[in-house]
């Protein structure tokens, strides 16, 4: 099964799934963090783009705080952002 839903993250809120994909800017998914990971089933994957090269550390460091496992992939002038959820 494929779900997708476009729009805010109280669109989807209580629910989770094996993957997010987020494309927001740097302050909106530091800000959303907490959300975006509880969206992200156990040993999900939250794929967040959006992110200035320059800023993608915000981002990771919010990611890891609510306990996401992230990482950062730079490109020319966007950096992807790949964070897991741990199994509970």
């Amino acid at each position: 099964d494929v779900t997708v839903a476009h729009g805010s993250i109280d669109a989807v809120r209580g629910r989770t799934f094996d993957v997010v994909v987020a494309n927001l800017d740097t302050a909106t998914l530091v800000a959303s963090a907490a959300d975006l990971a509880r969206a992200v089933a156990a040993g999900g994957t939250l794929l967040a783009s959006g992110v200035g090269n320059a800023r993608s550390e915000e981002v990771r460091a919010a990611l890891t705080r609510v306990g996401m496992d992230a990482t950062v992939a730079p490109g020319a002038e966007w950096t992807l952002v790949r964070a897991r959820r741990r199994r509970a």
